[in-house]
């Protein structure tokens, strides 16, 4: 037999009394009852048993609360879910959950829980239902979990943040654990409910359980959500997608007399810059001659990728993430015409090393050939454009026309080099683009289709040519 079971004899027993140190114990042994079944010394105490029934009936009878437990019931409880609630509604903020629906639904399922125990808790009280004890335990465990939640954020978060200082927090979770102990040792909760009389049912324990699973769960997977997003956040390709979205708000963007910045997108593999020029339209190019905007455009926009990567830090987590970069131009009838692209490989590497390949340079050359004989300088024609063997000379070769003899004669060698000299800051094409660019020689190579033996050379080292690879 237990002792609380032993104890119900004892209560009625004339040989009972009290030892402060163990309790009600009988007066013929000096000890407390150890007795199986029934006690040979037991003895109906009548009147002890008529003044129990009495103070059972006046408590069965009487449906109000006194003293500390009437505070706890009527005011503490009511008080504590009506402040929960508003408190919830005034300061609710979507911002405050860091983007983390778990943690929203963690806060609304909490609080359902904790209303619904504190309702219940009152009205269980009040009809002195087996399990409201049980059930003040239980909101009393839901406040202490949501305190000390409360206290384990509130550590690592910046004082700006807190809405209600840490010491507060700290003493109501001392309050909490106290009211607890209350219900374990108070009297007057013995009286309204009787232990012997206390019992849950299955359903309340399994919502009891979930009422503490079920938040602790949507908690710690909000932490996991928020987790995954900061990492996922941090991955280049994801910063990348952040910067074209930031940078698509200011667009279109004129960038220059007949260039204008229209879009920006990342296609998972490059970060690509659109842009539209004016007053170009496909249709009145060929193949080759947009081929050759292509190679030449990425030749001649080093010195402008190096200026580009030292200030926009988008290029190192290109770098980073092994991506690559282009600029894709399109005509203003929105048709495409040609793409500048750089691979991860060259981004990396430094601008101001780069030399053109002699397989890209003789590429260039080879589809600017392609549109030749074509009409050149001062009535003559540029035939052809080639490399040296050497590969340190480009070479025009000029045919001067419909010039006779004698004024053919007077086109010296210096008097040609002073003309095209006067000719050189205007001339973009190509060849003599390449050859500024990679500081190579260039020598104008002049024939005439009245003489056979007539050929003079104008020839400018690349320091002449004014080198652009600043």
């Amino acid at each position: 037999m237990t002792r609380e079971e032993r104890l119900q004899f004892c209560k009625i027993c004339p040989h009972r009394t009290m030892d402060w140190e163990k309790g009600l114990i009988c007066k013929l042994t000096g000890q407390p009852a150890d007795f199986e079944g029934e006690c040979p010394n037991f003895q109906k105490d009548e009147k002890e048993i008529e003044t129990i029934a009495e103070k059972k009936r006046e408590i069965e009878e009487s449906s109000s609360l006194k003293g500390f437990l009437a505070f706890f019931v009527y005011f503490l409880l009511p008080v504590g879910a009506v402040s929960t609630f508003i408190r919830f509604v005034r300061e609710f903020d979507e911002a405050n959950y860091v983007g983390s629906k778990l943690f929203l639904l963690f806060d609304i399922v909490f609080l359902l829980f904790y209303l619904y125990f504190v309702g219940y808790t009152i009205y269980a009280f009040v009809k002195r239902k087996p399990d409201a004890v049980f059930f003040a335990k239980c909101v009393l465990v839901l406040s202490f979990v949501s305190k000390l939640i409360y206290l384990v954020v509130a550590i690592f978060a910046d004082e700006s943040d807190i809405a209600y200082p840490v010491s507060t927090v700290a003493i109501s979770l001392v309050w909490n654990v106290a009211f607890y102990i209350y219900l374990y040792v108070s009297e007057d909760v013995k009286e309204r409910i009787p232990k012997e009389t206390r019992k849950v049912s299955g359903l309340n324990k399994i919502l009891f359980i979930l009422s503490i699973v079920l938040p602790v769960l949507l908690f710690i997977g909000g932490f996991i959500e928020i987790y995954s997003k900061a990492v996922s956040a941090n991955k280049p390709e994801n910063i990348i997608e952040e910067v074209c979205q930031q940078r698509r708000a200011s667009l279109p963007e004129r960038v220059g007399d007949d260039l204008t910045a229209t879009d920006m997108t990342f296609d998972g593999k490059s970060l690509v810059y659109h842009f539209v020029i004016d007053s170009m339209r496909a249709e009145d190019y060929t193949a080759d001659q947009l081929e050759l905007m292509s190679l030449l455009g990425k030749e001649s926009t080093w010195t402008e990728l190096k200026y580009l990567k030292e200030k926009d830090p988008v290029y190192d987590i290109l770098e980073e993430g092994g991506y690559g970069l282009e600029w894709r131009y399109s005509g203003d009838d929105g048709k495409y015409l040609y793409t500048v692209a750089y691979s991860s490989d060259e981004l990396a590497a430094q601008p101001e090393a780069h030399t053109t390949s002699p397989q890209t340079f003789s590429k260039i050359l080879s589809l600017f050939n392609s549109a030749l004989p074509m009409e050149y300088v001062g009535g003559s024609e540029l035939k052809k454009v080639f490399l040296s063997n050497d590969n340190q000379t480009v070479h025009y070769d000029i045919l001067i026309k419909g010039l006779d003899r004698h004024t053919l004669a007077g086109m010296t060698e210096s008097y040609l080099t002073d003309y095209m000299k006067e000719t050189l800051p205007y001339i973009y094409d190509a060849p003599m683009q390449l050859a500024r660019l990679n500081s190579k020689n260039v020598s104008f190579d002049f024939t005439a289709d009245c003489s056979d033996i007539w050929s003079v050379s104008a020839v400018f080292t690349g320091d002449e040519l004014g080198v652009a690879k600043e």
